[in-house]
């Protein structure tokens, strides 16, 4: 009687060790797992904001050559009169 109450024993401290490594291990895994996903946004994240600095690249030097060629024919075209409303 004795020996199976060791043997009990025994086989319920293992138990209860594998219970705490499994538990240690999905934990690691669920601890894991949000990381990875906010890495993968990050990224995503980052590449969305490097293709918006190049289109705001893009958009300022349309912008700089409107305002070049304004500039470009203001200084073309002739003086205007001024009306005098007098």
């Amino acid at each position: 009687m004795s020996l199976a109450r060791e043997e009990i024993r025994i086989l319920r401290a293992e138990r209860d060790k594998l219970t705490k490594k499994i538990q240690l291990l999905l934990g690691g895994q669920l601890e894991q797992a949000p990381h990875e996903r906010l890495v993968d946004r990050i990224r995503e994240l980052e590449g969305v904001a490097a293709g918006m600095a190049i289109q705001a690249d893009e958009e300022r030097a349309r912008a700089d050559a409107a305002t070049s060629r304004a500039e470009q024919l203001d200084d073309d075209s002739p003086p205007r009169e001024r009306r005098s409303n007098t």
